[in-house]
């Protein structure tokens, strides 16, 4: 599944809980903090392929983007490569 198909899933799910009767349960306020910071993960990891993609295509070695992440550059290259 795609980050943009997982941010969608995760959107409808958040709004959702708008259907919820607060009368028939506690305030899903919680529930629905969990689902925004997903969202925003979702966002960040779609951001963070998108630098590294421009990492690549400016030249730059898996040894500097891996250095940037805090891992090997083998780890930078086996998570990142398959999505150029």
């Amino acid at each position: 599944m795609t980050t943009t198909a997982k941010t969608s899933d995760h959107q409808t799910a958040v709004d959702a809980l708008d259907d919820v009767d607060i009368d028939d349960m506690d305030d899903p306020a919680d529930l629905r903090r969990i689902g925004a910071v997903v969202l925003k993960l979702h966002e960040g990891e779609s951001e963070l392929e998108a630098a590294v993609a421009a990492a690549v295509a400016q030249g730059r070695s898996w040894s500097a983007i891996g250095n940037a992440l805090g891992v090997t550059r083998q780890a930078a290259h086996a998570r990142f490569s398959k999505t150029r």
